[in-house]
C-alpha cells in the first residue's frame, strides 16, 4: 500500500506521476530483509518509449536492475530464517 507521511496519503499511486508531474525512473518499496521494484504500480507509462529511455539512464537493462535487486536482497535476507525467507519470495 502506498504511504506518504508527509502529504498524509495513503493509497494515491499516481499522486506523483499525474498530481505532482513527475516523471518517474524507478520505485523502490524497502523492508528491513527485503527490496522490490513496484515501478509498474505507481504509473501507467511503464511501457511507453519515453519511460523506458529514462529507466535506462540509471540501469544498462531490466536484467540488470533486477541483478543489483537480487544482490541488494542477498545482503538483506543474511539473518533471515528460511520460513520468513520463503514469504518475501
Amino acid at each position: 500500500i502506498h504511504v506518504d507521511g508527509c502529504e498524509g496519503a495513503t493509497g494515491a499511486n499516481s499522486m506523483y506521476e499525474h498530481g505532482w508531474g513527475k516523471k518517474l525512473n524507478y520505485i523502490l518499496a524497502f523492508l528491513p530483509e527485503h527490496v522490490a521494484d513496484v515501478t509498474k504500480r505507481y504509473t501507467r507509462k511503464f511501457d511507453t518509449a519515453e519511460f523506458q529511455v529514462r529507466r535506462r539512464e540509471y540501469s544498462a537493462s531490466e536484467t540488470m536492475s533486477d541483478m543489483i535487486i537480487a544482490q541488494a536482497n542477498a545482503a538483506l535476507s543474511g539473518g533471515v530464517n528460511k520460513k520468513r525467507l520463503e514469504e518475501l519470495i
